[in-house]
C-alpha cells in the first residue's frame, strides 16, 4: 500500500457491479484475487474496499489512487486484464 501525506491528492472510484445473487460471492472473490495478486503492488494504489448488497444483486468497490494517470497505468498493465 502506498503511504500518503495529508496534502497528497486522492482519486476515489466507486464502482457498482450488478450481479445475479448466485454470482455475488464469485465476483467478490475475483476482485479480491486481482487486488491481492497485482493491483495493490501497482504504483499509486492507496486502498480498496468491497461491499456486498444484502439482496445479493450488487458488489460495490471503493478504491483510492494517487492519480488518474497511475490508475490508467494499472488498467494498461496486462497482468490484471483477465480479471477485467
Amino acid at each position: 500500500m502506498t503511504q500518503i501525506k495529508a496534502n497528497d491528492p486522492i482519486l476515489t472510484f466507486i464502482n457498482v457491479f450488478k450481479v445475479e445473487p448466485e454470482n455475488q460471492e464469485r465476483v467478490v472473490e475475483l476482485l479480491t484475487q486481482v487486488t491481492e495478486s497485482s493491483v495493490k503492488f501497482t504504483p499509486g494504489f492507496i486502498s480498496c474496499a468491497l461491499h456486498k448488497s444484502t439482496d445479493g444483486t450488487k458488489v460495490t468497490m471503493y478504491a483510492q489512487w494517487q492519480s488518474l494517470e497511475l490508475y490508467q497505468a494499472m488498467r494498461d498493465d496486462p497482468r490484471p486484464l483477465p480479471f477485467f
